[in-house]
């Protein structure tokens, strides 16, 4: 946190806007992925390109010959396995056809 004392709140956005604003004002260029239904299932995606989920996310279905890096937030009761975070953490899940390394990005 950059002040404890002069906390700015976030009012005007939700915080999966926020944090793909701020991934674009790094360079970041990104797809938004849609959950496969209500609870927050999605299919990682065959293309080799940069997403952010829409939602935060419960599991991935699909094999292991999903490729690209995809940003995230975890949902409650998140199967994601190497997530152990809350529903606020950003993580980065990169695939390449077989391994699967997710990382927090902001804890």
């Amino acid at each position: 946190m950059i002040n404890k004392d002069r906390i700015v709140p976030v009012t005007k956005t939700d915080l999966l806007t926020l944090y793909a604003t701020i991934l674009a004002l790094g360079g970041k260029t990104f797809t938004v992925l849609k959950a496969d239904d209500a609870e927050g299932h999605f299919t990682f995606p065959t293309q080799g390109l940069t997403y952010i989920a829409a939602e935060p996310v419960k599991s991935f279905t699909g094999d292991n010959d999903g490729v690209g890096t995809l940003y995230f937030v975890p949902a409650y009761g998140c199967e994601v396995e190497g997530v152990d975070g809350e529903a606020a953490d950003l993580y980065k899940i990169t695939r390449d056809g077989g391994v699967t390394p997710v990382s927090p990005i902001a804890e």
